[in-house]
């Protein structure tokens, strides 16, 4: 008999919530469902699935710090997100989220994405792959994304800065460490941003880990 795959499902609305469940168990074994992404975190200590489903009326901008927190700490878990906007899918992807879905699609087809997505495929909406190509990512539907690391140069201090970074450590606590100056790795964690194009150091964490830079 073959293996169910596991699945969380976030979603902020209960009756959104309840239906996407509803559509999920049918063909997937639907481990649980929370309101929050800090609620699938804590639950993610005790058992983990092999893709999280996030519905289309989470409240993203006040969530992203946790999705940051879920990707560093359980980057071996898949996240496929389905949502109204492609604008905030695009931020899902920086973060690193793998399967981007915008609009309406059928209950079929959802399972269908979910399925690819536990194989290891990175699947992104026309509509998405539009705001993708915008900002010179070169993701199409349904292909898994190739990587490369050929523009990113960090040096062996910040490579040993950016595992420190991902630990979760302070700029104080890694100047200890180093026996150098707060200043000095402020500079380097400047650098380490500038090379990984991110915005600030959880993000620099979160692509780290994900594309598996150091």
């Amino acid at each position: 008999m073959e293996k169910r795959i596991v699945v969380y499902v976030i979603e902020s609305y209960f009756l959104s919530r309840r239906s996407m469940v509803g559509i999920l168990e049918k063909n997937f074994n639907v481990l649980g469902d929370f309101e929050t992404t800090n609620a699938c975190i804590q639950a993610l200590t005790k058992k983990q699935p092999d893709v999280i489903v996030i519905g289309s009326n989470l409240k993203y901008e006040s969530e992203f710090a946790d999705l940051q927190k879920l990707l560093i700490h359980f980057p071996e878990v898949k996240i496929a997100i389905f949502a109204e906007s492609s604008e905030k899918l695009y931020q899902a992807y920086v973060h690193g989220v793998n399967t981007c879905i915008c609009g309406e699609i059928s209950a079929e087809k959802i399972c269908s994405i979910i399925k690819l997505t536990a194989s290891g495929l990175s699947i992104f909406s026309d509509t998405v792959a539009d705001s993708l190509r915008k900002g010179n990512v070169q993701k199409i539907l349904g292909e898994p994304a190739p990587i490369s690391h050929s523009d990113i140069n960090l040096t062996r201090r910040e490579k040993e800065i950016l595992k420190r970074i991902i630990k979760g450590k302070y700029n104080s606590d890694i100047a200890k460490e180093f026996f150098i100056s707060k200043n000095t790795v402020k500079a380097h964690v400047s650098n380490i941003i500038k090379k990984l194009k991110v915005k600030n150091r959880s993000e620099a964490a979160v692509k780290a880990v994900r594309e598996k830079l150091v």
